[in-house]
């Protein structure tokens, strides 16, 4: 499983819940579910029908959002899920999707109850501010009203819904984090890592206002609006060039709403931008301003500085950290211990639709 694999179901799941989150209720549970309501087991692990359904809804939201018939017509979503694509069967694919989401989540569950990780304070009262927010949003404050809603949305109860999303924070963040921070990389492996990879990490950080030379349905302006936005840009350079505070002509000026909120700011590694743009960057030296048109439009730009290895540092940290860490996943995920082992009758009984 590769770390995109992991941040897409993060962001998955984040979609769904408006956050991330976990507490495993099984060992400890003398109301743990019977025989019938076990949808797989996993090492120790069950997996209850009502995890199964939820991670079951969120693989076909999904798989709808990216074939891109999320949100039509009945008919449309409908045919999709009849429709085989190369031989496979899309509802199968859902299921196996949710089996397989469920699996890596139960093996971080059983490594966060080996160490007696449990949800922090911090955690605890994110949770509960995010179940409220269902009740008031969705429920209007009422708390049947968003049993509900969840019962109708996700297919589960409120309190279902809790318990889950408590698995999901201990697993993801609780067990997760500490894993990365167990690691203990030493700086001279992130150095090596940096200078065998100083092309990827060679940045320019600048920051910019865009005026913008192209209407809602990026089609060009007009020749009169076009001379208009190039004698403002012209302006604005001037007044960067006097010593105007930059962030403030941002604030004032950019049309940009990717970094007009960070002063302008962006941080750009060779041929990532606009050619034009590109050939500013990485042709500028301390103290320069430019003017580059693209197709975007009118861009001020400020020169800041070329990107030192202090200034990836971090970064570079956290991509071994994932590296290491997507490495130990994929390690358990092939160990036979976490073999799942389905409830077919039971999986076979559920419908995608």
């Amino acid at each position: 499983m590769s770390f995109k694999r992991v941040i897409l179901l993060i962001l998955s799941f984040s979609i769904i819940v408006g956050a991330v989150g976990c507490s495993s209720r099984e060992a400890e549970n003398p109301d743990a579910p019977d025989s019938s309501q076990v949808a797989a087991t996993i090492g120790s692990q069950k997996i209850t029908k009502d995890e199964f359904v939820f991670y079951l809804k969120n693989a076909k939201r999904d798989m709808e959002q990216l074939s891109g018939v999320y949100g039509k017509e009945e008919s449309v979503i409908k045919k999709f899920w009849e429709t085989k694509v190369a031989g496979e069967d899309p509802m199968a694919t859902a299921k196996e999707k949710s089996l397989n989401a469920l699996k890596e989540l139960k093996i971080l569950l059983t490594h966060a109850k080996s160490q007696n990780l449990k949800l922090d304070q911090q955690s605890l009262d994110k949770i509960k501010a995010h179940m409220d927010s269902i009740v008031k949003d969705h429920g209007k404050g009422d708390q049947k009203k968003a049993d509900k809603f969840t019962q109708e949305t996700y297919g589960i109860k409120f309190s279902q819904y809790e318990a889950i999303y408590k698995d999901y924070v201990l697993a993801y963040e609780i067990f997760v984090k500490k894993f990365k921070q167990d690691l203990n990389i030493p700086d001279k492996e992130i150095s090596d890592y940096y200078n065998n990879n100083k092309k990827t990490y060679d940045r320019v950080i600048a920051k910019h206002v865009l005026i913008s030379t192209v209407d809602s349905e990026e089609k060009e302006l007009p020749q009169a609006k076009l001379d208009e936005k190039k004698k403002l840009a012209e302006d604005i350079l001037q007044k960067a060039k006097i010593g105007t505070d930059f962030e403030s002509l941002v604030k004032q000026y950019s049309e940009d709403p990717g970094s007009k909120d960070k002063g302008g700011q962006i941080q750009a590694a060779r041929g990532r931008t606009v050619k034009e743009f590109d050939q500013w960057l990485f042709s500028a030296k301390d103290g320069d301003f430019g003017l580059v048109k693209t197709k975007y439009g009118y861009h001020i730009i400020k020169y800041i500085k070329r990107t030192t290895f202090d200034d990836v540092k971090l970064e570079i940290k956290e991509e071994l950290e994932n590296q290491k860490y997507n490495a130990k996943i994929e390690e358990w995920l092939k160990d036979p211990n976490y073999t799942v082992k389905p409830n077919k009758k039971l999986i076979d009984s559920i419908s995608v639709l």
